[in-house]
């Protein structure tokens, strides 16, 4: 899922990117602190040793698959 949303949005578009995750994942548009939560929590994915963007990219669709939103039918 995150090579195809990556592919989708323009290149190093973090914020298109967790824009375009939580449309697919929660079907719902982010709040603004959700995106900026998101945001912030990349960066550190990146540092880890052996990470690459994808990878960062990739832990952010799993963590949204926990997402209260995901898992909790309304």
């Amino acid at each position: 899922i995150a090579t195809r949303l990556t592919a989708a949005v323009p290149p190093n578009d973090d914020a298109a990117f967790v824009r375009q995750a939580f449309r697919t994942v929660l079907g719902a548009s982010p709040a603004e602190a959700e995106t900026a939560a998101c945001m912030k929590t990349l960066e550190p994915w990146r540092k880890l040793p052996q990470s690459t963007p994808p990878d960062a990219r990739a832990q952010l669709v799993w963590a949204l698959f926990n997402h209260n939103d995901f898992v909790t039918l309304r």
